[in-house]
């Protein structure tokens, strides 16, 4: 291999690696993760077995790269918060509409993978949340008038609710307009941030 064609190659490998997730997402979706086998994920995908083991290990192997992709994009959320000017109105809602849109894109599978979770996932989700409230927190200028003690369980209690509401509105199980869900969690989260 030429070191010309090196870059060409790992772009090759970085598309496949990304179909091989996507038929595996769609097809867990669709047919339950216990009813997906790895032979569905090659044909969906276009690629021969011994491709699928260049790139996974088993089946679990692909679920677990893809709960951490949806751990990471819940993260990045979070830190957005913190990066944010101010906490203003408009500014809360603008980064709670992203954050309902990540959970549109990321829902379906985040309710596949609570229902498989295994005993090391649980404890690597303690680990992400704990995560997620430190990058929330960030810098702690929207937190500075609290004691940081508090600020802590703030962060962790509105995680913990927005990430329950986005679950049961992705579902479907709670059937609300997102305009008016979006009104009523800026609200929440004002009134959490700003009191003392």
């Amino acid at each position: 291999m030429t070191r010309d064609s090196r870059p060409a190659r790992a772009a090759q490998l970085a598309r496949t690696h990304r179909r091989l997730l996507d038929a595996a997402v769609g097809l867990f979706l669709d047919a339950g993760y216990a009813h997906t086998t790895v032979g569905a994920v090659v044909r969906a995908a276009g690629v021969s077995r011994a491709t699928f083991y260049a790139h996974f290990a088993s089946k679990d192997a692909v679920l677990r790269e893809l709960m951490t992709q949806v751990w990471d994009a819940a993260t990045a959320e979070y830190a957005r918060f913190a990066e944010l000017p101010d906490c203003s109105d408009a500014r809360v809602r603008g980064w709670l509409g992203g954050l309902l849109d990540a959970w549109q894109r990321y829902g379906p599978l985040t309710l596949l993978v609570n229902e498989l979770l295994a005993a090391d996932l649980v404890a690597q989700s303690r680990e992400r949340e704990r995560r997620n409230v430190a990058v929330l927190l960030g810098d702690y200028r929207h937190w500075g008038h609290l004691p940081r003690e508090e600020a802590g369980r703030r962060a962790q209690l509105l995680i913990f609710q927005l990430e329950r509401c986005a679950l049961e509105w992705v579902s479907g199980r709670w059937d609300e307009p997102r305009e008016a869900l979006l009104g009523t969690l800026t609200r929440v989260w004002l009134a959490t941030l700003r009191a003392r």
